[in-house]
């Protein structure tokens, strides 16, 4: 497959899946921090808060919980932004009732350090019986899969899978155990992180090859290295589709600068749904950090008609 970059538009190539982004800079104010560290966790939350419309209920595992980094304690961090937005739909009574919001959180993470933090997290949010905060420290290979195969989770819940991982934490092993988790009906949801602008470095410093491919879940994860952003994002959507069994897969950049010339895609996010409305969600999720939307067809239903909403205003 081919990279193609031609008068602002990022061509992603492959066949029945074509799709295209303007790369030219959004008119967003730009700051000295990378600006997808907080651009990810407002397309996560976005998209549960249309998710859950649907839904009407639902289970949120994030499986690497804890913060970035030690200084990220509000806007970077995916698990505070869903639990305060899903907990602000929980109290936000209309016409006497309760709206819509998912009741079950999973939180897991490996380090002791950041494990305290998702443990401030429970302790700040857990209030059962609709509003349930669980968490767990240790290595969410193990962990993620046993909770998923243990009948906590029931098969009919909508269950939202966040992999928001540190270059090669989730082995492909756990994707698939994921995948298979589920003996009828819906797959639960996933949202993965696809490192781009640090792969190939991270890849070259690794002392145990084996770390590559039990991320990789296969012995070719070294042609990552030759291939373009794009395609690279394209290969890993395919291999949900075909290896996975996902019925939808997409994925979706992110930049380390807004306005900057020479900003590169930092990651992707890569997801991947059976529900057919799930594109138009993510679409609209996207469209809030300031992005295009996605080109696609056929052309998309009206998103506002699916949720019972009216048109939006500015």
């Amino acid at each position: 497959m081919a990279n193609s970059k031609k008068s602002g538009i990022l061509r992603l190539p492959f066949s029945d899946d074509l799709f295209q982004r303007t790369t030219r800079a959004p008119r967003l104010r730009s700051n000295r921090t990378n600006v997808s560290t907080t651009q990810k966790p407002i397309m996560v939350k976005e998209y549960l808060r249309l998710f859950v419309k649907v839904t009407r209920h639902g289970t949120y595992v994030d499986a690497f919980a804890g913060p970035q980094t030690e200084e990220d304690c509000t806007e970077h961090w995916s698990a505070l932004q869903v639990l305060e937005s899903q907990r602000l739909a929980r109290d936000k009574l209309i016409k006497d009732k309760q709206q819509p919001h998912l009741r079950n959180f999973y939180l897991f993470e490996r380090s002791p350090r950041q494990f305290s933090r998702i443990e401030d997290l429970r302790r700040r949010f857990h209030d059962p019986p609709s509003f349930n905060v669980r968490t767990k420290q240790g290595d969410s290979n193990v962990l993620l899969p046993e909770l998923l195969e243990s009948g906590a989770i029931g098969h009919r819940e909508a269950t939202f899978v966040l992999l928001d991982q540190r270059t090669f934490e989730c082995e492909w092993k756990t994707l698939e155990r994921i995948a298979a988790s589920r003996p009828s009906g819906y797959k639960c949801e996933i949202f993965y992180l696809l490192a781009n602008s640090w792969l190939n470095r991270a890849l070259a410093n690794l002392n145990d090859p084996g770390t590559a491919e039990r991320w990789w879940g296969r012995s070719d994860w070294d042609c990552l290295r030759d291939l373009g952003a794009s395609d690279r994002a394209l290969w890993l959507v395919e291999r949900f589709k075909n290896e996975l069994g996902y019925t939808y897969s997409s994925a979706w950049y992110f930049m380390e600068r807004l306005q900057s010339e020479s900003s590169r895609i930092h990651y992707f996010m890569v997801h991947a749904s059976d529900h057919r409305e799930s594109q138009k969600f993510l679409d609209r999720a996207y469209g809030n950090l300031g992005y295009p939307t996605m080109v696609r067809s056929p052309q998309q239903a009206n998103i506002q008609e699916l949720l019972g909403e009216g048109p939006e205003t500015e």
